[in-house]
């Protein structure tokens, strides 16, 4: 499963964006979920948000049916 998009806004001066990307597809597993974690086996998806002028980007990694990994970078 992959996803895609973006968005942004405008007010006056200011402007912010939201995108979103797949990094690698999800695999969607629903026995993943019977341990009680989320339904994706693995995966990697990155959002990248940019408000006054600074960029942040959030990789959420999902490994072995586990709770996906969230790590943040600031460009």
């Amino acid at each position: 499963m992959t996803v895609g998009g973006g968005v942004s806004y405008t007010d006056g001066t200011a402007s912010d964006t939201f995108t979103i990307a797949t990094v690698t597809p999800l695999v969607y597993n629903p026995s993943c979920a019977q341990s009680g974690t989320e339904p994706i086996q693995t995966g990697e998806i990155a959002a990248t948000i940019t408000t006054s002028g600074k960029t942040g980007v959030l990789h959420i990694v999902w490994a072995h049916c586990g709770i996906a990994t969230v790590t943040r970078s600031t460009t």
